[in-house]
């Protein structure tokens, strides 16, 4: 559910409102049998889950949209809820035994509240200063068989100076804070029985905070050639991580600081010179980063942080005929993800797809795309250790996944 309005309130400022509602109710089931050795007496683990999230935000802001100076000031106010419940059991020859797992049934909400002011101004033809600052308030409260209440303040400052040298480049240094929005999710329990992981709720949890900095070039043509080229860093606080937390299991926390580097690369080049309608595009994301891992006390990358992460497209419009065809490569990637006793390193092969679609028939469009040709191969190596990932190594489990092609038709039009 969503609503936006905007107008004029003077011949030089304009409102605008916004109001977003989303609702969800969702469950899941799971079954894991388990024989050791095989053909052993099996074990059986039971999972359920229901969760029920509420998500509601209005939004207004008022703006000077033309001028030298342009000031914009804004009010946000938004509520979320999340109700919670799993249920987790082991069945073998001794009979059905729940496991319990701390927040296993909670109800986590929050309310947020910001102001915020920005600021444009074009001080000389070729140079423009965007300044803004907001400040942040939001109280989560937990409820259920794990509670918790905590408040945050953030001041959330922002400042970037743009210089224009000529009318096909720009240059761009800026400096920024930005705060996380937690996955409500994180402060209910919840389970893995593929990989027989528990993970407990926190109510405890609070958001992570950036600074980043960057330095951006871009440089555009009138033939239709672009280029632009960010190099960042970044400086994360109270990063969330999984550690052994106070109840005795592993489980999402504020894990402490961390660096994160690299550089966004983005370009698209025309190739109408030799073949009509051509248009090559590639964008790139090459990231590094340091933390101190709080449990071995090793330096390494933050969770879930992909690298590198790189798409080539090539499109061919046949405006005559009303027919486009089209190639995209994602390049191989890799990840790494830790938990409290386990380490997972994740590869990702290239994917290789292929598209045509045409606006011919009936007056809509209509595109056919072959995914995954060739296939997509997805290798897992499972690291586990006792207790944690700074005691004894127990071994690895490795995955060798593998997705085949498939065909997606798609019919769309605008109402």
């Amino acid at each position: 559910m969503s609503a936006d309005w905007a107008g004029n309130i003077s011949p030089r400022w304009t409102l605008k409102l916004l109001m977003l509602g989303t609702l969800r109710d969702g469950s899941e089931a799971s079954l894991n049998r388990v024989e050791e050795p095989i053909g052993g007496a099996p074990q059986l683990l039971r999972f359920a889950a229901a969760r029920q999230p509420l998500e509601l935000l209005t939004r207004a802001t008022l703006g000077q949209l033309a001028g030298a100076f342009r000031p914009e000031f804004g009010l946000e106010l938004a509520y979320n809820r999340l109700r919670s419940r799993i249920a987790l059991e082991s069945e073998d020859a001794r009979g059905v035994r729940p496991i319990p797992l701390p927040a296993s049934d909670v109800v986590a909400t929050e309310w947020r509240g910001e102001a915020f002011a920005n600021l444009a101004w074009q001080f000389a033809p070729r140079w423009t200063l965007e300044t803004g600052l907001a400040a942040e308030q939001s109280r989560i409260t937990v409820t259920g068989n794990a509670a918790g209440e905590n408040s945050f303040f953030f001041w959330k400052p922002s400042l970037a100076l743009t210089f224009q040298p000529s009318a096909t480049l720009q240059l761009r240094a800026a400096m920024r804070r930005t705060v996380g929005q937690l996955n409500f999710n994180d402060f209910a329990a919840s389970a893995n029985a593929e990989d027989d992981r528990l993970l407990a709720g926190n109510p405890d949890l609070g958001p992570d905070s950036v600074w980043r900095g960057s330095l951006t070039a871009d440089y555009r043509l009138p033939s239709g050639f672009a280029f632009n080229l960010e190099a960042f860093h970044e400086w994360r606080s109270d990063v969330l991580e999984q550690i052994v937390l106070p109840s005795g299991v592993a489980g999402l926390a504020n894990a402490g600081s961390a660096r994160v580097w690299g550089a966004q690369i983005n370009g698209a080049l025309p190739l109408r010179a030799i073949l009509p309608g051509g248009l090559l595009e590639v964008n790139a994301l090459l990231r590094d980063a340091r933390f101190d891992d709080p449990i071995t006390g090793e330096t390494r990358r933050i969770t879930g942080l992909a690298d590198p992460v790189a798409t080539v497209n090539f499109r061919q419009d046949l405006t005559a005929q009303r027919v486009a065809w089209g190639l995209r490569y994602e390049l191989p990637r890799e990840v790494q993800i830790f938990f409290a006793n386990e380490a997972i390193f994740e590869e990702r092969s290239g994917q290789l797809a292929a598209f045509v679609e045409t606006t011919r028939f009936l007056g809509v469009r209509m595109q056919l795309e072959v995914r995954n040709i060739g296939g997509q191969e997805f290798p897992r190596d499972r690291r586990l250790f006792a207790p944690d990932r700074s005691g004894a190594f127990l071994g690895s489990e490795v995955l060798r996944r593998r997705r085949g092609e498939f065909v997606t038709f798609t019919v769309s039009d605008q109402f």
